[in-house]
């Protein structure tokens, strides 16, 4: 039998933050709460670009590891122990970039806990850390099995009513300790303490940790989020021996290289946001601050339009027009009367309608056109729009808002095409995440960079 009341009793996660480099613990906990042994199907998200290092579970008094084998076998060795009334657990990633893990045989009233571990490089982003641990995941718009490519036990059911306990602990370690640490999603504590010690030579380390912990109970209703910034430095290096040679050692360096560019060439920028049911509430409020912040970053010789969708597309202007006083006022009544209105989330229609707009004065876009989007990303059809948006011959910058962005999607949509993406929970303020994209807007892409290590 597969059961519809599973229950999660909580989800923990504890991790450490050195350097840039973030490596965590999921702990979840189930509870079979029917009267005969079941089956039961969890999908669930681990952060963009995160790598699986290895899971187990207890079940049945047992401890069972996970172990890497191709698809098909490990499904027919996965149905082998079903059949023969063991306990078995399956783990598999989705073509979306979720996973679904498969609890087989667990008993009535058995509790079952999964443990999982995986590793993330966290990046810069103007001199901020920003680490995201996603919780949910969130109705997406589109046939989720036909356009994603899932079979019908790897689709995720969502549900409002839904309330799981969730736990975390963060450290982090010597000069990220330093910094200012906040959360824009909830609330929460910061204990600092000294972690110095002497190593087996008598020699002194010193080194600051500080602890992060929720402030207040939580659900999975949100991704976790934690910034951290006002640090003294942005170069962090992490050695450590090597597994396979332990006379030599890895390395991993982390640095962010000042470069000079000049900003005077115009921009040829077209905005698409997403006014789709689902950015309802504090998201669409985000998309609006967003807007005007961007109008604000306008200068005189720049072209710009504005364009929004949900089920279709629609542009305030046929053509892009130059960023004059009167261009302005009619732009900023026009992005104070945006609303969650438009239904579902056609994106690549609006991507190819957008990329299509031209301007009525030769010259503009000689430098190539900019695309910025402003989204939730919550579609299924995610290989159809990365495709769309390769093709169009244009940069495409994302903003990604709400309580879960759908990252990786809106990551590999924007680096795809030589763009770049940030994220902004709904409580936080967009302005400055809109500063730092018009500054690489107005950027040249940087390719062949050359490390001279001295």
């Amino acid at each position: 039998a597969t059961s519809t009341n599973l229950v999660l009793q909580n989800l923990t996660v504890v991790g450490d933050v050195r350097s840039t480099i973030f490596n965590a613990t999921v702990r979840q906990e189930f509870r079979n709460p029917e009267n005969e042994h079941i089956e039961a199907v969890y999908t669930f998200p681990l952060p963009s670009g995160a790598t699986l290092l290895g899971f187990c579970v207890e079940m049945a008094d047992k401890t069972l590891e996970g172990r890497v084998f191709e698809k098909q076998q490990a499904q027919a060795s996965y149905e082998d122990a079903l059949s023969d009334g063991d306990a078995a657990v399956l783990l598999e990633r989705t073509d979306d970039g979720h996973y679904v893990l498969n609890l087989g045989n667990l008993a009535p009233g058995e509790t079952c806990v999964v443990q999982l571990q995986y590793a993330q490089v966290l990046h810069f982003e103007k001199g901020a850390l920003r680490l995201s641990l996603p919780t949910l995941i969130a109705p997406r718009y589109g046939d989720v099995a036909a356009d994603a490519g899932l079979l019908p036990h790897q689709v995720p059911q969502n549900s409002l009513f839904a309330e799981y306990d969730f736990s975390v602990t963060l450290r982090l370690h010597d000069e990220l300790a330093l910094g200012r640490i906040a959360s824009p999603s909830h609330p929460i504590s910061v204990d600092r303490h000294d972690t110095s010690k002497s190593d087996s030579s008598g020699v002194a380390n010193a080194g600051t940790t500080a602890t992060v912990t929720l402030g207040a109970s939580a659900t999975l209703d949100r991704d976790f989020v934690v910034i951290i910034d006002r640090l003294a430095s942005q170069g962090f290096a992490t050695c450590a021996p090597d597994l396979v040679n332990p006379k030599q050692m890895a390395m991993f360096a982390s640095f962010c290289p000042t470069v000079d560019l000049k900003h005077d060439n115009p921009l040829s920028l077209k905005v698409l946001v997403d006014c789709s049911g689902s950015m309802s509430g504090s998201s669409i409020q985000a998309a609006k601050n967003a807007l005007r912040h961007v109008l604000g970053e306008l200068n005189e010789q720049d072209f710009f339009s504005l364009s929004k969708f949900g089920s279709s597309v629609e542009h305030e202007s046929s053509v892009m027009k130059q960023a004059q006083v009167s261009s302005l006022a009619n732009w900023q009544g026009w992005v104070d009367a945006l609303d969650a209105d438009m239904g579902g989330t056609e994106m690549r229609r609006a991507i190819l309608k957008t990329c299509e707009i031209g301007s009525e004065q030769a010259g503009v876009g000689q430098m190539g056109f900019d695309l910025l989007m402003i989204t939730d990303g919550d579609i299924s059809a995610v290989d159809q729009v990365i495709r769309t948006a390769k093709q169009s011959n244009h940069r495409v910058f994302v903003v990604g808002i709400g309580s879960s962005p759908s990252a990786q999607f809106l990551q590999t949509l924007a680096t795809s095409t030589g763009g770049a993406c940030e994220f902004v929970a709904a409580a936080e303020h967009a302005e400055r995440s809109i500063t730092r994209m018009f500054d690489r807007i107005r950027s040249p892409r940087i390719t062949d960079v050359t490390i001279v290590w001295l």
